[in-house]
């Protein structure tokens, strides 16, 4: 069952501010979509980290912006190498 496109979630403490039913529809489409590539832990866990850590973060100095690149680079040549492998 998919929500009315007005109605918004509750604030949370681990997700601050208004979450909109079209938001939360597009994450499941997403996951859905995730979720039928039959990805092994190891894709699954590289793809979850080039998501997860963006240098594109309010707050964060052009050192940690810099350090969060670099861990990009690595896990996308890290999942290049296994893929490759297989």
């Amino acid at each position: 069952p998919s929500l009315p496109p007005t109605t918004s979630l509750p604030d949370s403490p681990m997700c601050p501010g208004s979450v909109s039913a079209a938001q939360v529809e597009r994450l499941t489409d997403t996951v859905d979509t995730v979720s039928g590539l039959g990805l092994d832990g190891t894709e699954f866990t590289c793809l979850k980290a080039l998501v997860l850590f963006t240098p594109h973060v309010p707050g964060l100095g052009q050192g940690e912006q810099l350090q969060i690149e670099v861990l990009q680079d690595q896990t996308g040549l890290m999942l290049q190498e296994y893929c490759n492998s297989k």
